[in-house]
């Protein structure tokens, strides 16, 4: 049986750009289900998804 490279996604911008926002409407988004249901084919399909809050840079802070 082949095996499915892992891939990553980075996502990264200034702070308060909303990426944490963005990232979480794409992993609970309907069609991001279905769509990799068909990119793993017969392979099991896990979605993980975590999402941190922590203001740690002076632009964080309010």
């Amino acid at each position: 049986m082949a095996e499915i490279e892992p891939r990553r996604l980075l996502v990264q911008d200034k702070a308060g750009s909303d990426k944490s926002t963005l990232m979480r409407f794409v992993a609970h988004h309907p069609t991001t289900r279905s769509a990799l249901a068909s990119w793993t084919g017969s392979h099991e399909l896990v979605i993980a998804s975590h999402f941190f809050w922590n203001f740690g840079y002076p632009a964080q802070k309010p």
